[in-house]
């Protein structure tokens, strides 16, 4: 569990600093995106920092709503003559399937310049609080989770509620597995030089579960009506006679 009340993590989720320099400690493990965002707010924010829309993928319409984005895609490249574009970042977002706002988010970038791996984590901690990675994992990844009441104390992983490292948004529909994880921040710091003192490369994956569960449980149980209603329908078709 945190040592600091859940809400703080759900909180920090909503917000996030908007200054972004590869030479400064300042916490820019978003963008300035931040969950709970329209697609309409991200674009903005993303494609003013020279980000380009590269994938868009939708909800499908029906059970009442439009079609609607589902992932989309950004990435930054920077072009030099006689050589291949370098990319510099990637961003993946996933909505929600209902209020069509962000739940999750996924990116990756290499900065131009070291920067301080110390004072990187010093802010990220006086930002989301004390980590609740296990001190003996290698993985080397700085962990928030934030869990939901158990009162019944119903045995499951915690391990679930970790975030997945990569461009991964989708957390499945298994949403029973998922009903005690509320929020969860993951951070790997990486491509370190002076025996690990600066760092060049930041990942990053945030999910809000809550919202996630709420509005994935909610549509899955539309569906089992609209398949219950079927069957229903057929149950009052006349026999066949044969």
């Amino acid at each position: 569990m945190l040592r600091k009340p859940s809400l703080q993590l759900a909180a920090m989720l909503a917000l996030t600093a908007t200054a972004h320099a590869q030479n400064t400690p300042i916490v820019m493990e978003t963008l300035g995106i931040k969950i709970g965002d329209t697609p309409a707010q991200i674009d903005k924010v993303l494609v003013g920092q020279g980000y380009k829309l590269v994938v868009k993928d939708d909800y499908a319409a029906g059970f009442g709503l439009p079609a609607r984005p589902q992932y989309r895609d950004y990435q930054k490249q920077v072009e030099k003559a006689g050589s291949m574009p370098k990319e510099y970042g990637y961003v993946k977002i996933g909505f929600g399937p209902k209020s069509s706002t962000a739940v999750a988010i996924a990116r990756r970038e290499a900065f131009d310049k070291p920067v301080s791996r110390g004072e990187m984590e010093k802010a990220l901690r006086a930002k989301y609080g004390p980590t609740t990675s296990d001190p003996k994992s290698t993985s080397g990844a700085l962990d928030w989770i934030a869990f939901a009441p158990n009162p019944n104390k119903v045995s499951f992983s915690p391990d679930r509620c970790k975030a997945r490292m990569g461009e991964q948004v989708n957390y499945g529909s298994d949403y029973k597995q998922l009903a005690f994880c509320k929020q969860t921040l993951s951070v790997i710091l990486s491509e370190s030089s002076n025996s690990g003192v600066e760092i060049q490369k930041i990942q990053v994956s945030m999910v809000d579960f809550a919202t996630y569960n709420s509005e994935g449980s909610a549509l899955a149980a539309l569906a089992e009506q609209k398949r219950q209603d079927e069957i229903e329908k057929r149950k009052q078709l006349p026999v066949p006679k044969l």
